[in-house]
């Protein structure tokens, strides 16, 4: 989807093999991905404009270590990333204790993104971001998956009744490298260009 293109910026990266402290910084991108010769998939490179103006609530930076290849970062708080439906934009998804924890290549990254999930947040964002009739196509009854999600929240419970109300998720990331241009770097370009 257009509006769910989410980078992760490594810096202060000395080996990609084992180091000890590094900087990850979360951006929306703005520009297309690039394909691969069956369309379905993606290559790496090419370049990813940040999205500064509508993707500031995506911005944020978190520490890590690679060990033995393997980036893995330390918890957050609280972190939010675009996460819209086919010709709906906006969507996106809060983790508590957001961790990545990807194999490196100079090329690509795959492995976990987990966390936390809100279950009323989810359960309102799937609803108000997919039309009945499109859950219907895949057999989904959001009405049964929110009382499961209610049964097996497993995080963070309620000061008040002691009822959970977070579930622990985990998405299988597949990542491909791109070169990120900053607000101030495509500023340069422009004026350099213009001269």
């Amino acid at each position: 989807n257009d509006c769910n293109r989410w980078m992760f910026e490594l810096t202060g990266v000395d080996d990609l093999a084992n180091d000890d402290n590094v900087t990850v910084t979360f951006y929306r991108g703005l520009d297309d991905l690039v394909s691969d010769a069956s369309g379905k998939g993606f290559v790496a490179g090419g370049t990813q404009r940040v999205d500064a103006r509508w993707g500031q609530s995506f911005i944020q930076e978190v520490q890590g270590k690679i060990v033995d290849g393997v980036l893995t970062t330390e918890p957050t708080e609280r972190t939010k990333f675009p996460w819209s439906f086919p010709g709906i934009g906006g969507g996106f998804h809060v983790f508590r204790d957001f961790q990545l924890k990807l194999n490196l290549t100079p090329k690509t990254a795959q492995g976990l993104l987990a966390g936390y999930v809100d279950v009323e947040q989810y359960n309102h964002r799937l609803n108000r971001n997919w039309t009945t009739h499109h859950q219907s196509y895949g057999q989904l009854s959001a009405a049964s998956l929110y009382r499961a999600m209610k049964r097996l929240a497993d995080g963070y419970p309620d000061p008040d009744t002691g009822a959970n109300t977070a579930i622990s998720s985990a998405v299988d990331v597949v990542l491909h490298q791109v070169h990120i241009m900053h607000p101030d770097e495509e500023a340069t370009e422009l004026t350099t260009a213009q001269r």
